[in-house]
């Protein structure tokens, strides 16, 4: 099979600041496609950011907050690599970040 291209897609990004903090949401949806053979995808992002006074950012974020597993072909035939194109496959990742600006 070939990589059929979603119809519908959409990114949503919203961010909120306040004195040294920020937070931000990241929402992803596919739609099904390859004539329903596949369905619907959502993901949810969400990070909070503090800047430190010495240029710095931690971040505490959340990939794929509600966990959602990339999208199986109804038909019986399973997931192939084309998924990786628009799928994470990781699954809900917690991770710690920090970055210094010089």
């Amino acid at each position: 099979g070939g990589y059929y291209a979603p119809k519908y897609q959409a990114a949503l990004n919203l961010r909120w600041i306040r004195n040294s903090f920020s937070a931000n949401y990241i929402g992803r949806f596919i739609g099904s496609h390859d004539e329903g053979n596949f369905d619907s995808y959502a993901r949810h992002d969400v990070t909070l950011t503090y800047t430190t006074p010495w240029d710095g950012d931690v971040t505490f974020g959340v990939r794929n907050l509600t966990d959602e597993d990339p999208v199986l072909a109804n038909d019986g035939t399973g997931w192939n690599g084309d998924g990786l194109v628009l799928y994470d496959v990781a699954g809900i990742t917690p991770f710690l970040r920090y970055k210094h600006r010089l």
